[in-house]
């Protein structure tokens, strides 16, 4: 096939001319008609609007200024000659490649982009590789979103569906395409689903299907909670937590999850539940882009309420300008002298305190607490560390309990053997506002130190590979690690990919026949790999 002939064939083509092609061509023709399909309609506004709205959005509802970016961006009437530069740019590449290779090369597909920011955020892409995020950044498959304290993102899907994300959030973007699916660490999440095509979401335990709405998603240590704010979705119990249990949420309802219990809890969304910037600021950025508001609505109606009290009535004048004529007061007999009372002592004022107790058994760690003098907070957080003589919130690790009147918990990740830190703070708005004492625990027995088994077998053409841990201990995820030469792979130098804590496989399809693979899976923790399991040698048939 010569080169030239067929990119005049196939540019007749994607104009419209009914030619017949080739079986390359024809593939290559329906790669540029998928193209097409996926630029986006024009929305109602224009670009300068659109950025108008987001930095205005930003600059009055941010606790923080985002920072200005240097990102040029394409005007959206254009987006149609460019799409066809690219297109054009496409083929040639495509051409290029089919005639050296053989075949076209893949690589990570673009998920999203990152619409705004505001303070700092880090990439984490699917070689483990991280780098940190600027506006305008193209996002692809694979890659994990890490944003800092005091910073928020707004991630802009292909299909126009925004994810916002809060300080301290970490989510995987696992597709953009025709099908979002996004997978939630851990942090608060707002996400407006646009149009009907499938929007998934996922975390530890809680899946979301949603389509064409508008929801929030809070994926706590222990508790994870969804609030349906604009039109239905679907959620789910993932099999993973042990349970069978799927439901609807409508506009208006929330769910309520905690780790291990035996059912899930379906609610109306509270006052409570709306409190918090968090919401005002997503219900400030749509009311902005002239999106319904669905529930956040009643945020306008709580801040109208609590504006300020009714001023006093003043007595009214007459007609005319002239004040009514005041009758004569009547006169009142003298009052009859009173004895002085006596002076009462003050108060003492109430005293602030939050005490903590624990008691420790075999694998678990039990709670208990008083508050005194304080009142309208949201839980708690249960801080804990083996090297902190104080832990706090967020820097050691955490457990929260929610509502006021929560008195006691458990720790049921603790290690036989080890000695813990722990001191409970009373938790409002995104912080702590007091702290209880700290309580030192040591756990009986003998340490479980973590521990990893691993398996692989070829399947399709791919080497499917699963493993299993045991022994106790907190980490991040897991290393997947591969050579063709080294016996004994290790991360770095041979690391293949991360995988999310909570995920127990993967399958790794960039296999030749005839080769032959070393594989060992790393627990991964904060930069370093804390145990490596055993080496499995597979060779590709």
């Amino acid at each position: 096939m010569r080169g030239g002939d067929s990119s005049e064939k196939l540019l007749r083509a994607l104009d419209g001319e009914d030619l017949k092609l080739d079986k390359e061509l024809r593939d290559l023709l329906l790669l540029g008609d998928r193209l097409r399909s996926a630029v986006p309609a024009v929305p109602a506004l224009d670009e300068e609007a659109r950025n108008r709205i987001w930095k205005t959005a930003f600059s009055g509802a941010a606790r923080q200024e985002a920072p200005e970016g240097n990102v040029r961006r394409i005007p959206r009437p254009v987006w149609g000659v460019a799409a066809a530069l690219a297109l054009a740019a496409v083929v040639i590449l495509v051409l290029v490649l089919v005639n050296m290779t053989g075949g076209p090369v893949e690589g990570p597909a673009e998920a999203a982009r990152l619409r705004a920011l505001q303070g700092e955020m880090h990439i984490l892409d699917s070689s483990g590789t991280e780098r940190p995020a600027a506006e305008g950044d193209v996002l692809k498959e694979g890659e994990t979103l890490i944003t800092a304290r005091d910073s928020r993102g707004v991630v802009e899907f292909g299909s126009g569906s925004m994810m916002r994300l809060d300080a301290e959030t970490e989510v995987t973007l696992l597709s953009g395409g025709e099908e979002v699916m996004v997978e939630i660490a851990r942090g608060k999440s707002y996400h407006r689903v646009l149009g009907d095509s499938l929007y998934i979401v996922t975390s530890r335990e809680v899946k979301v299907n949603a389509a064409g709405t508008a929801f929030a998603f809070d994926a706590e240590e222990e508790v994870e909670r969804v609030l349906a704010l604009q039109s239905s979705l679907e959620v789910e119990i993932r099999p993973q937590a042990g349970l069978n249990w799927s439901s609807g949420l409508r506009e208006g309802e929330a769910l309520l999850y905690r780790h291990g219990d035996p059912q899930a809890q379906v609610t109306s969304i509270t006052s409570e539940n709306l409190s918090g910037e968090w919401l005002a600021w997503n219900r400030d950025l749509d009311e902005a882009l002239g999106l319904p508001l669905g529930v956040l609505s009643q945020l306008d109606a709580q801040e109208e309420s609590g504006s300020g009290e009714e001023a006093p009535a003043q007595p009214s004048q007459p007609s005319g300008g002239q004040p009514a004529p005041q009758p004569a007061p009547t006169p009142q007999p003298a009052p009859t002298p009173q004895p002085t009372p006596a002076p009462q002592p003050t108060p003492a004022p109430v005293e602030k305190s939050v005490v903590l107790t624990a008691q420790a058994g075999e694998g678990i760690v039990t709670f208990a607490w008083t508050v005194s003098g304080y009142s309208g907070f949201q839980g708690f957080k249960l801080c804990r560390s083996e090297t902190n003589t104080a832990p706090s919130y967020p820097d050691d690790w955490w457990k929260y309990v929610d509502g006021e009147s929560a008195r006691s918990t458990s720790d049921n990740t603790v290690q036989a053997g080890h000695t813990y830190y722990y001191r409970l703070g009373i938790y409002n708005q995104g912080s702590v506002i007091a702290y209880s004492n700290v309580v030192q625990v040591t756990v009986p027995g003998q340490p479980q130190e973590l521990s990893i088994s691993l398996s692989a077998a070829v399947e399709g053409g791919k080497v499917r590979l699963t493993w299993q841990v045991s022994g106790q201990g907190s980490y991040d995820g897991f290393k997947v690690c591969r050579s063709e030469s080294v016996a004994n792979p290790s991360y770095p130098g041979e690391g293949l990919t991360f995988v999310s804590y909570g995920q127990y496989a993967y399958a790794d399809g960039d296999v030749a026949s005839g080769h032959t693979y070393y594989y060992r899976v790393g627990i991964y923790k904060s930069g370093s790999i804390l145990v490596y399991s055993n080496v499995v040698k597979v060779t590709i048939p």
